[in-house]
């Protein structure tokens, strides 16, 4: 037996079977102690008034929905219950998709939602997250949305932006404590299209400190005097497609270069070091590498030690073994502590060799005394002994087998001398 109640045109039917059960839209509330059936639109409304704010719950587009200001009408319109804004919360059971949507602009009651709704946050059967996304892709997937975060005392640290037609990709922003404006910039595109950029800044004078650009040729640093909106120094990855490095050092107030090194200088393929002034710090003589040969197989090449030329081998060396010798060339470098300042050598030619060989500067010298006590401004040659230097005595002798003028004495035996080279 079923019992009908109509009140105010509202038909309310109870069950003889379970007496407790309550049925609207239905004869056969069998569900739920109170069962409310609708082809459409809402099926429960509760407002302050006729024309009031309150909460509704319909089923639109076969999706169960929540709404808070709002209801549902018929299969897929929306309506303001009362003036203000309207939300929905609302699960999709053929996704998984769990949205709350707000309504774009406010509305009078039962006006419906013409200005449309808009998802403020989904969470999928994946557990992400989408905020201003509803199909989140990512546990977090913001879209046109940014994330500001605090320190304690509630000023900003760090900002990041999901960025915009002008910023032309992501960027992050961190701040100093307590100042307003950023001190380190970060962004996924430097506006041109040719790469991120990350940038240093004074946030007093609001001028970049130093910037590392991405680059369509590669990675550029630059780095920026206080106050100045001219570069000083320039790191480049590649000066044009395919070239090498440089590092340039700039006047930033009258924009000219004081110092220029070149991975590959104008496209030649070769490197080159431009500079008004060169000091070398850890070496006191220029030498050139050669290959060295022995007149002695119990003889091996030292430091300090004389080199002639080697006339039965192009480009090569010999240990010198007699007195004035003409084809003297040098002395092995790095004696007593004393490198080489500045080397040269054409690698995979005859102009290369495993020893540098000093052919100008100071240089310390083994040499003997045996032909005379060694005092400073005596001029060098080279000796019977294989690899020293001894006192050149004979004028006529000398001639182009001076290897330079000793700077300390040796009064007798065999020792170190430094000579200053200069081969004539």
């Amino acid at each position: 037996m079923k019992v009908q109640l109509i009140l105010s045109g509202m038909l309310f039917l109870f069950s003889a079977v379970n007496a407790q059960n309550v049925g609207i839209g239905t004869t056969n509330p069998i569900d739920g102690k109170l069962q409310v059936e609708a082809a459409s639109g809402n099926q429960i409304v509760s407002r302050t008034a006729a024309t009031g704010t309150g909460l509704s719950f319909s089923v639109i587009n076969n999706n169960p929905t929540l709404g808070f200001n709002g209801m549902g009408r018929l299969t897929n319109a929306y309506s303001y219950l009362g003036a203000g804004y309207a939300g929905f919360v609302q699960y999709d059971p053929a996704t998984g998709i769990f949205n709350f949507f707000t309504a774009d602009n406010t509305g009078v009651a039962n006006q419906d939602l013409t200005g449309g709704t808009s998802s403020i946050f989904a969470i999928n059967r994946f557990g992400y997250l989408g905020i201003g996304q509803s199909a989140p892709l990512e546990g977090l997937h913001l879209k046109d949305k940014n994330i500001r975060i605090d320190n304690l005392s509630g000023e900003r640290s760090v900002l990041l932006l999901s960025g915009d037609n002008s910023r032309y990709g992501g960027e992050t922003r961190l701040y100093a404590n307590g100042t307003p404006d950023s001190t380190v910039v970060i962004k996924g595109s430097n506006g041109d299209g040719k790469g991120g950029d990350i940038a240093l800044i004074n946030p007093t004078t609001h001028t970049r400190t130093a910037q590392i650009n991405g680059g369509t040729l590669g990675g550029e640093i630059k780095l920026f005097p206080h106050g100045d909106t001219d570069s000083s120094i320039i790191i480049r990855a590649s000066t044009t497609s395919g070239n090498g490095g440089e590092i340039l050092f700039v006047n930033p107030v009258a924009n000219t270069r004081t110092m220029e090194i070149s991975g590959d200088y104008n496209a030649t393929g070769r490197s080159r070091i431009i500079v008004d002034e060169l000091q070398i710090k850890g070496g006191a003589d220029f030498a050139e590498y050669f290959d060295i040969n022995s007149p002695d197989t119990t003889i091996t090449p030292q430091p300090g030690m004389l080199v002639s030329i080697d006339e039965n081998h192009a480009g090569k060396l010999v240990i010198s073994n007699i007195s004035y010798d003409k084809k003297v060339a040098g002395v092995i470098s790095g004696a007593n502590g004393v490198r080489p300042g500045m080397t040269m050598g054409h690698q995979n030619t005859i102009a290369d060799g495993a020893f540098p060989v000093a052919i100008s500067g100071r240089i310390y010298v083994m040499a003997d005394a045996s032909n005379g006590a060694i005092n400073a401004g005596d001029q060098l040659t080279t000796s019977s002994t294989p690899g020293y230097a001894m006192r050149a005595t004979n004028r006529k002798r000398s001639e182009g087998a001076i290897i330079g003028k000793a700077m300390t004495k040796l009064a007798s035996g065999k020792g170190m001398v430094l000579v200053l080279i200069g081969t004539r």
